[in-house]
């Protein structure tokens, strides 16, 4: 008797312990690994939260373009989020918290912007400030990223590797190495000071604008999918086309 009742107190034990563990796959549990699939699920499923910072020259109680994608709930300080994408001004020094995806922070008097902890982040709009710096190697998510019409002297996106659309025009960018976006399909740089580009790796390329520069030479034999585009200030230009 007692023995069939460990017996019981053993399948028992058993199925309690598949049901405890998310996901486990009944009757596939190996003795001592559940503990181990139960932490490797939750790794996978965790998501970290976002800090974004940001110094704005807006006066307390002007209005700023804020605009924020979020999945849950935000934390805001220094600004009062409003209707339309606005944002009423508290302090110049802005903290935003949570599971950020996508911001839009358009004529915002920006004069800094640090997301150095805002992995999350697919988009990023921060076109028309006053940025002179503009660190994005930590967005590993990046696809869209526009901030043209600012004084930004560098740009390094070789990390963000799922890049499909950049727009930094009008700034003082001297270089710009887009070799490792692969992904890259809009690239509008015009109004730089780009004296070479090289679009060779970037065959998803559809748009491409590097106007008001100082380019020698542009090669674009490997963008096939190059639509029409606007360059100026060349001297000598490859193109795919047998016929411009």
């Amino acid at each position: 008797m007692k023995k069939n009742l460990l017996i019981i107190s053993a399948f028992l034990l058993t199925c309690l312990s598949v049901q405890a563990t998310p996901n486990c796959p009944k009757g596939n549990v190996e003795k001592g690994k559940t503990k181990a699939v139960s932490v490797a699920l939750a790794g996978e499923n965790q998501v970290q939260t976002s800090t974004i910072e940001m110094t704005t020259a807006a006066g307390i109680g002007e209005y700023i373009m804020l605009s924020i994608n979020a999945d849950g709930p935000l934390e805001v300080t220094g600004a009062e989020l409003k209707y339309g994408g606005m944002a009423e001004v508290k302090d110049a020094h802005i903290v935003i918290k949570g599971i950020i995806t996508g911001v839009d922070c358009t004529e915002a008097q920006l004069t800094s912007l640090n997301l150095s902890q805002a992995p999350n982040l697919t988009t990023l709009i921060c076109n028309s400030n006053s940025l002179e710096n503009l660190e994005v190697g930590n967005l590993k998510e990046l696809k869209i990223l526009y901030c043209n019409k600012n004084k930004i002297k560098a740009l390094d996106v070789k990390n963000n590797l799922k890049l499909e659309e950049l727009d930094c025009c009008e700034n003082e960018l001297t270089t710009l190495d887009v070799t490792a976006n692969s992904a890259l399909k809009i690239l509008l740089a015009y109004h730089n000071q780009l004296s070479a580009i090289n679009v060779a790796q970037n065959p998803l390329l559809i748009g491409l604008d590097m106007s008001e520069n100082k380019l020698s030479a542009l090669d674009v034999t490997a963008n096939t999918k190059l639509k029409p585009f606007i360059v100026t200030e060349i001297i000598s230009m490859v193109q795919p086309w047998k016929h411009w």
